[in-house]
Order: C-alpha cells, then sequence, then structure tokens
C-alpha cells in the first residue's frame, strides 16, 4: 500500500518508512523554536523610575541646606579684642562666635556693653569699646547692646515690638528678607507692602542695617 508506514523492496525485502522521521524532526525544530521564544530575556531598561513626591522634597531641602551651609559672610571686629581684623562667618553666627574668631576679649574690654547673643550679617562691623569709654555711634559700626532690632536677624515677634510694625507689617518684613535676600539700608524698606516713609522715620533710631 502507497500510504503505508513500511515498503516493501523488489526482492521482497522490507524498508522503514521515512515519514516518522521527518515527523520528528519538525517536532523537535518546533520544540526548540517555542522554548527560544519563552526563555528570551527583556532589555534592561536604563531609565530610572520617577521620583516620589517625599524623594522630591528630602532632594530640595537637602539642596536648600548645602546651600544655606555655603553662604559665608563678612565680618569686621574693631576695638578691644586680641586680633582685631576682618573675619569670615557664616549665617547663624552670633557676635560671641566672631570675637572667639578674633583672639576674645582683651583684659581691657567692656563685656557689659556687649550683647553676645546678637546674630551677625554680612559686611557688618563690630566695635568692642574699652571699660570707661563713652562709645559713639559710627557710620557702618554696630552699636553691639543699643538694644536696637537688626532688619536682617529679627523675628516676627520682634519686629511686632517696634512702634508703627504690627504682626502683618511685621511678617511682610520678614517675608520679604526670606525672597530677595538682606536689607542693605533702610530704604529698602520701601519695598515692603505696607511700610511708607512714615513707618521708617518712626522706627529708624529702634533699628539696625545691616
Amino acid at each position: 500500500m502507497s500510504n503505508s508506514l513500511w515498503t516493501t523492496t523488489e526482492r521482497g525485502g522490507i524498508r522503514k518508512s521515512k515519514v516518522p522521521w521527518i515527523l520528528a524532526g519538525i517536532a523537535m525544530t518546533t520544540t526548540i523554536i517555542i522554548w527560544g521564544v519563552m526563555t528570551q530575556k527583556e532589555p534592561i531598561s536604563t531609565v530610572e523610575p520617577p521620583l516620589s513626591e517625599t524623594e522630591e522634597m528630602n532632594n530640595t531641602q537637602i539642596k536648600q541646606q548645602d546651600k544655606l551651609s555655603a553662604t559665608e559672610w563678612m565680618v569686621d571686629v574693631k576695638g578691644a579684642v586680641k586680633k582685631p581684623g576682618v573675619y569670615t562667618v557664616t549665617q547663624g553666627e552670633r557676635v560671641i562666635d566672631v570675637i572667639e574668631k578674633a583672639g576674645g576679649l582683651t583684659v581691657e574690654a567692656n563685656q557689659k556693653s556687649l550683647s553676645l547673643a546678637q546674630y551677625v550679617t554680612d559686611e557688618m562691623s563690630v566695635y568692642v569699646p574699652k571699660i570707661g569709654e563713652i562709645v559713639e555711634e559710627r557710620e557702618g559700626e554696630s552699636p553691639i547692646g543699643s538694644g536696637r532690632i537688626s532688619l536682617n536677624t529679627a523675628t516676627v515677634e520682634e519686629l511686632d515690638t517696634l512702634q508703627g510694625i504690627g504682626p502683618v507689617k511685621a511678617e511682610a518684613i520678614v517675608e520679604y528678607r526670606e525672597t530677595n535676600g538682606l536689607f542693605r539700608s533702610l530704604e529698602d524698606l520701601l519695598q515692603v507692602n505696607g511700610i511708607g516713609e512714615k513707618t521708617i522715620e518712626q522706627i529708624q533710631n529702634d533699628v539696625l542695617v545691616p
């Protein structure tokens, strides 16, 4: 029979049909192809997943802290200190810190006239008087211990104590300072919403700039 798996030779011998071998080869080839497709690895993505809102906030805070720590100011220290001169300070340091940089007070220094806890500002000049010395306010120098409020370091509560400055104006001053930087002159207050020349006249003897 022509469709038999076995065929007979002219001499009466029997030989195997090639059909089963062909089918087995096709099946094996198909299996290999399917196995290759299933085991193929997906390409590794090099795109970083987007940061979460918390991670973005943390990164922003770190950058702000780095920027703050990198802020350097120059302060001129004069008078009864062991090493008068110009010293580099960072934002947040106080008068006591810059005096220590200047070698500390001399035995002649009038320590009672100092406000050691006062924050320093950029381009500030600190003068330490001697005992018995009558100190007159000098242009560009901060009269340490005068009781004046620094516009560049005062809190909302401290600014609120000034005549003509209520809580609303005090908050406006702090907000302007944080947004635009330190005040360089008393006239810069005119840029603050709600403050005019009359207000400046009321507080000019009670504030320090810078």
